[in-house]
C-alpha cells in the first residue's frame, strides 16, 4: 500500500482552524508542538490558532545557539508574543521548551511577584474598569482559571497585562551554564550536615539568581525538598 495514500485513522475535523498545524505535527511525531496551540484574536474574538511549528522549532534553536538573553533571541521572543495573543497557559507551555528547569523555577517565581503586585493595581482601580477582576490568579491561569476556555475568557487587557508581566519576568532569568551544576540538583547527602548542605545550595544560588526574592523563595523550596529523608521528617 501506498504510505501517501493510506487512510488516516484519526482524521482531523475540517472544522477545526488549527488542521493543518495539528497534521504537520502529527506527521513530525512531535508531541510538544502538537500541544503548543497559542490564542490569536481575530474581529475582537480569541480564536485559537496553531503556532506553527517552524517557529516553535526555531524559536527553540536560537535559544540553544545563542542563548536566551541574546538580544536576537529576545527580540524573536517578543516579536512572537507580539503578533499572537497569549493566555497564561501558553507561555506555560512555551516557556519550558526554551529554558531549562532551573531557568524557569527563576521564571515562575517572578512571575508569581509581580503578578502579586500588578492585581493589587488593578483591584485599586475604578468600579468599571475591566481590569478591577484581573486578579493575581486570573494572571497566573490557577485556581478557577486553570483551563485554557476560563483563560480563553480574560479580556484584552487583561491579556496584554499577561504578556508584560511574562515577558518582564523573562528578563530577570539568568543564562543557563553549561558548566555549573543546576541548583535544582543540589541535594543533602544521607550523611551530610544540613547546614552544609544549606551553604552549598546558598552559595550555587548566589552565583546563578541575581533577584534577592527570587533567590529567597527557591531557597526555601530547596531547603526543604531536597534535603535527606532525615532531614525531611524533623522539617
Amino acid at each position: 500500500m501506498d504510505p501517501e495514500k493510506e487512510p488516516d485513522l484519526y482524521p482531523l475535523d475540517p472544522r477545526d482552524k488549527r488542521a493543518a498545524v495539528k497534521g504537520e505535527a502529527r506527521r513530525a511525531e512531535d508531541a510538544d508542538v502538537l500541544c503548543a496551540f497559542l490564542g490569536m484574536y481575530v474581529d475582537r474574538d480569541l480564536r485559537q490558532e496553531g503556532l506553527s511549528r517552524a517557529v516553535i522549532k526555531d524559536t527553540m534553536q536560537t535559544v540553544r545557539d545563542h542563548g536566551l538573553k541574546a538580544p536576537y533571541t529576545t527580540h524573536l521572543i517578543q516579536s512572537v508574543c507580539n503578533t499572537h495573543v497569549f493566555i497564561p497557559n501558553d507561555f506555560k507551555t512555551l516557556f519550558p521548551l526554551i529554558m531549562t528547569d532551573m531557568q524557569y523555577t527563576v521564571w515562575e517565581s517572578k512571575m508569581r511577584q509581580l503578578t502579586g503586585a500588578q492585581a493589587a493595581e488593578n483591584l485599586a482601580l475604578g468600579v468599571r474598569d475591566p481590569l478591577r477582576t484581573i486578579t493575581a490568579d486570573t494572571l497566573l491561569g490557577q485556581a478557577d482559571f486553570g483551563a485554557n476556555a476560563a483563560q480563553a475568557m480574560i479580556c484584552q487587557a487583561g491579556l496584554q497585562q499577561v504578556k508584560q508581566l511574562a515577558l518582564c519576568a523573562m528578563k530577570t532569568v539568568p543564562e543557563a551554564d553549561k558548566h555549573r551544576q543546576p541548583f535544582v540538583l543540589i541535594e543533602q547527602e544521607a550523611n551530610e550536615p544540613f547546614m552544609k548542605f544549606l551553604d552549598r545550595l546558598n552559595e550555587a544560588l548566589e552565583k546563578q539568581i541575581d533577584n534577592e526574592k527570587a533567590r529567597e523563595y527557591i531557597f526555601k523550596q530547596l531547603a526543604i525538598e531536597n534535603a535527606n529523608p532525615d532531614c525531611q521528617k524533623v522539617l
